[in-house]
């Protein structure tokens, strides 16, 4: 008789470091908002390579059966890795691409409300936000407001990243909820 087995890769839990990445771009692109960098090679530099790493987030994820982040990661994964690609083409499909990720992240955010942790969905939510604004001031109706909305969004969604990571790792090696993730009892 044939025995099932589920063999999970725990790799440090690989979401942890999906947020991660996830804060270094969204920093990146936050500075761009706050028109500290320019978004030639300080973006499409990092992109690509957060795009791998979310890749490798999403095998992960989908080997440990965690349907919610292998979506997440692998849309943001395939996003990130052909920015490079998106970018050369016309401003407008670039622009359409991007609120395409921010939809598919508020579709997620609402399919995220059923789970424990109710900092997802909001973290979700801010993150796609930030792909709406970024979205809208890539295309034609580019002004100065879109561009500071892009910022404090990305801003937010670095900062609820970092705060994932540690609220979990705090979680993971204590036991016990010490930092607030919004658990539902």
């Amino acid at each position: 008789m044939a025995e099932e087995r589920n063999i999970h890769i725990k790799l440090g839990m690989a979401e942890g470091f999906g947020c991660v990445l996830v804060a270094y771009l969204t920093f990146m692109v936050a500075m761009l908002g706050f028109e500290q960098i320019t978004a030639d090679a300080t973006i499409l530099g990092v992109a690509y390579w957060c795009g791998i790493g979310f890749l490798i987030v999403t095998v992960v994820a989908f080997l440990n059966e965690n349907y919610l982040m292998s979506c997440v990661f692998g849309v943001l994964g395939t996003y990130a890795v052909a920015f490079k690609e998106i970018t050369a083409g016309a401003v407008e499909n670039g622009g359409m691409a991007t609120i395409f990720v921010g939809v598919v992240l508020v579709v997620l955010a609402i399919v995220s409300i059923v789970q424990p942790i109710r900092l997802v969905p909001i973290f979700l939510l801010v993150a796609a936000l930030m792909f709406f604004f970024i979205g809208l001031w890539w295309g034609e109706m580019s002004n100065d407001t879109y561009l500071m909305l892009m910022g404090v969004f990305a801003f937010l969604t670095m900062l609820l990243a970092l705060y994932f990571v540690a609220a979990v790792g705090v979680l993971v090696l204590k036991g016990k909820p010490v930092l607030p993730l919004l658990i539902k009892g």
